[in-house]
């Protein structure tokens, strides 16, 4: 579930207000953030399948193909053009080798591929050889889509910005990924915020929103 655009701002803008660093326009605190974003994504991505934590922080962006094999049994996706990730069905990450370096990988006794460390190239046609060959019956291709670019959009209203919901772009990821987000985003606009003061402002603002809801429904 995306989280809304409007919610990380109103923390943000809480926690600048707090620590009056000068105001800061919308598209400054989105383009913070999306670099933000873009550079915990990259940590992540380097990381996968480190652990479930990790395949649960970027399940927003990942796109899963299970490769079949033909007659020679050389595996092809099925839809990703695109592999950022090879993965047997246990788990087990499998090596891209470029193939100027293939014969090489094969020949090594000390590298050459094993069941615990399968390697693969890519071959003509759009296929994938992975050794040892028929190792595994089941190889999943993985591909991570970018996080895309968060928008807080706003109409004019005299001097105020008023926030437009219909118009904004929000963010991809998950709950969990927030805090951090939000941090890294804050220490890019210059401000060092405490992890408990996050959390503190984070349950205010959640608080704050819930009530604004219950009212508007009296209303």
């Amino acid at each position: 579930m995306m989280k809304k655009i409007g919610y990380v701002h109103e923390i943000i803008r809480a926690l600048d207000g707090k620590f009056q660093t000068g105001w800061r326009s919308p598209e400054k605190i989105d383009n913070a953030l999306h670099i933000a974003q873009l550079q915990y994504f990259n940590e992540l991505l380097q990381a996968f399948p480190k652990d479930e934590q990790t395949e649960m922080l970027l399940r927003p962006f990942m796109q899963t193909s299970k490769l079949t094999y033909d007659a020679t049994l050389k595996a092809f996706p099925a839809e990703l053009y695109t592999i950022d990730a090879l993965l047997t069905a246990t788990g087990t990450r499998i090596e891209k080798v470029p193939t100027h370096q293939w014969s090489f990988k094969l020949k090594s006794t000390i590298s050459s591929p094993t069941k615990e460390y399968p390697a693969y190239r890519h071959l003509q046609g759009g296929k994938i050889e992975v050794v040892p060959e028929g190792a595994f019956p089941e190889v999943y291709a993985y591909r991570f889509v970018t996080p895309t670019f968060p928008k807080w959009a706003y109409d004019r209203q005299g001097s105020q910005q008023i926030y437009n919901d219909n118009n904004s772009t929000d963010l991809q990821w998950n709950e969990q990924a927030l805090p951090l987000l939000i941090n890294r985003t804050l220490k890019l606009l210059g401000i060092s915020v405490r992890d408990e003061q996050l959390v503190q402002y984070s349950q205010v603002e959640e608080a704050q929103a819930a009530d604004r809801k219950t009212r508007q429904k009296r209303e």
